[in-house]
């Protein structure tokens, strides 16, 4: 695992075969004509979210041997009470410095795990789901990616309505559910490819 700058995600994700555009908000979306999302709602018991980010982080893979690495990054870590949000940046800051990384989150708040890192996706990706804050998971082949909210759901965003389908299948036991229009016009753009 490797911490990046934003400036350092957009132009990984900027790879011509991989591309997956990131907004203005550090948001990605897909402008694929056949994109397509969804949204379920967190879990409320604790015990449910090691298992949640187990699911999520092999959500492209059948198991932690097909994982083939992931981008994972952290946004809005600062609502709610701060009292809690310092025990979970203070956990991910240690995560980080077993790595070697010293720079703080909000200098680089994203990190690069390889394809043989799932476990590690996983326990950073539980401090997202714990302390409620933003996190936007992409996948290697970014043809899939999941927005974790501060406000108790998730999203799942397919490149094409089949990557959708599998997702949703994969994720069926937390009950989904079609994004709203509002929602789906901030991760599924469609309209955007018409303009380039």
């Amino acid at each position: 695992m490797y911490c990046l700058t934003r400036e350092e995600v957009r132009r990984e994700l900027a790879v011509r075969e991989l591309f997956l555009p990131v907004d203005d908000k550090f948001c990605p979306y897909f402008d694929e004509s056949d994109a397509d999302c969804f949204i379920a709602d967190l879990p409320g018991r604790a015990l449910s979210l090691p298992l949640l980010s187990r699911a999520l982080s092999l959500l492209e893979a059948e198991d932690e041997s097909q994982f083939s690495g992931a981008f994972l990054w952290f946004d809005l870590w600062d609502i709610g009470s701060p009292q809690l949000g310092k025990i979970g940046w203070a956990i991910v800051e240690e995560m980080r410095l077993a790595y070697g990384e010293t720079r703080s989150i909000e200098v680089a708040p994203a990190h690069r795990f390889r394809g043989d890192e799932s476990t590690q996706v996983q326990g950073f990706l539980l401090q997202a789901l714990v302390f409620q804050w933003d996190a936007n998971l992409v996948y290697s082949r970014r043809d899939r990616f999941v927005h974790i909210s501060h406000d108790g759901f998730l999203l799942a965003a397919g490149k094409t309505k089949a990557v959708r389908d599998e997702c949703w299948s994969r994720l069926e036991y937390l009950s989904p559910r079609p994004a709203s229009d509002k929602v789906r016009a901030r991760f599924c753009r469609p309209h955007l490819t018409a303009a380039r």
